[in-house]
């Protein structure tokens, strides 16, 4: 008990010193601070507020979703380019474009210590992210579309809608299985011999690597081999050693790396806004780090995150959007087979590094 509480309290340091690291240990009111894709930006250039808006660094934002920004001093015009789209703004003026297109800002860019700040919102109209403004904890948090590819899939939540899977172009639905009632809640595992084995409220089955039943069984069935049964008596590891390096906030919201030996934070993944809106909170009990580097985590909508352990970055999100509580059981087969589980679904992704 006292060494999580040293724990927690060890955390809250290394996170302070990580966002504010030339700062004194003491709030400020007038201090602000930038989410990126749900991980802090560590520097000097804090955004500001000016005549009623929120500004941010310009130069900052842009470098940081991969923009490049030219700043062409006599004519006080400020360009922007990230793939084909081009920005361009004037110092001083509320008009704004992209690609030619005239945008309005809510105010004009300003000149701060040699450095460009824009308004908050000129992010989301110029590079399509989106923009949240914590007014509470002072804290600007910017979500950027982070996958090329977004498929649906051919299962369904209690809201009658497709799952979606958002990735890399890199993943593909090998096979799917939903049950006909919503009211079976599937468990998986994995078996002695590679089967894959699941329950329900009353069933065992067991299914190939093709998705083919093989056999099934009542609970109770005496001709169920004792070795199946003790794979589901032992169940899941919940994780390979080293997930006590990963830790939940206590409003179980972020997530954190820690160094085991030093407590030292390594990283931080936030929800993100728009699952935080929902309602959604993560499930620390859902944490399953494989033995390829990948940690899963799952949020009471059914959202699974899946995370490079080592960086903390969004590798791929399977969105289930449930109305009500639901948690997402990840079973990875390989670095490139993995099984999802949810509710009344079960889904097999092959994954092409």
């Amino acid at each position: 008990m006292l060494r999580n509480w040293m724990v927690r309290a060890l955390l809250s340091v290394s996170i302070f010193m990580i966002i504010f690291p030339n700062s004194q240990v003491q709030a400020e009111s007038d201090s602000y601070w930038i989410l990126l894709d749900g991980k802090y930006l560590n520097t000097d250039q804090t955004p500001i507020q000016r005549n009623g808006s929120v500004y941010v660094p310009m130069r900052l934002i842009f470098e940081s979703l991969q923009a490049k920004v030219t700043y062409l001093y006599e004519e006080e015009k400020i360009i922007g380019q990230k793939g084909d789209v081009t920005i361009e703004l004037y110092l001083g003026k509320t008009t704004a474009y992209r690609d030619d297109q005239a945008v309005l800002l809510s105010g004009p860019p300003l000149l701060v210590d040699n450095s460009v700040y824009v308004p908050i919102r000129f992010i989301s109209e110029s590079l399509g992210a989106t923009v949240n403004w914590d007014a509470e904890l002072h804290v600007v948090e910017i979500e950027t579309a982070r996958f090329s590819s977004r498929t649906e899939l051919p299962v369904v939540n209690d809201r009658g809608d497709p799952a979606i899977l958002e990735h890399q172009g890199n993943m593909t639905l090998k096979w799917s299985f939903q049950d006909e009632s919503p009211y079976q809640l599937y468990k998986g595992y994995l078996g002695p011999k590679g089967e894959l084995i699941f329950t329900n409220f009353g069933m065992i089955k067991v299914m190939d690597r093709e998705g083919k039943l093989e056999n099934e069984w009542p609970f109770k069935d005496k001709k169920i081999p004792w070795k199946i049964n003790d794979t589901i008596n032992k169940g899941m590891p919940a994780a390979t050693p080293g997930t006590s390096s990963f830790q939940v906030a206590e409003d179980n919201k972020t997530l954190y790396k820690i160094d085991p030996d030093t407590d030292e934070v390594l990283w931080t993944y936030a929800l993100p806004v728009s699952e935080e809106k929902m309602g959604y909170s993560f499930f620390p009990s859902s944490q399953h780090l494989d033995s390829y580097g990948t940690l899963y985590i799952s949020t009471q909508g059914g959202m699974l995150h899946a995370l490079n352990a080592v960086d903390g970055k969004l590798k791929f999100k399977l969105i289930m959007n449930h109305k009500i509580i639901s948690e997402t059981q990840a079973i990875p087969l390989s670095a490139t087979e993995l099984v999802v589980v949810n509710n009344n679904a079960i889904l097999f992704f092959e994954i092409n590094d």
